[in-house]
């Protein structure tokens, strides 16, 4: 007798998923200058970054690439939100 009250998991398609959000977003990387104009940032601000060691990067012979994931990961670590300063 089988208990339906179990979660049917089948490990295979969970992996099956996670490679394939992998690729996914291996497929979307993008250079420093493009990265820094999906993000609106200032010029060479990801390619900083890369060179700081602040961001995970892909190197495609002498060229950075990143991912929107690993963008991602270094808004959460190392970007800080300044806000106006109040008027005094």
């Amino acid at each position: 007798m089988s208990d339906s009250s179990l979660p049917n998991k089948d490990p295979t398609s969970e992996l099956i998923t996670h490679y394939a959000e992998v690729l996914a977003d291996f497929k979307c990387r993008m250079t420093p200058r493009q990265a820094d104009a999906y993000l609106g940032l200032k010029a060479n601000t990801v390619l900083g970054a890369i060179e700081r060691r602040e961001i995970r990067h892909i190197r495609n012979g002498t060229r950075y690439q990143v991912t929107p994931a690993f963008l991602a990961e270094w808004i959460e670590n190392y970007k800080v939100v300044q806000t106006d300063p109040l008027p005094s």
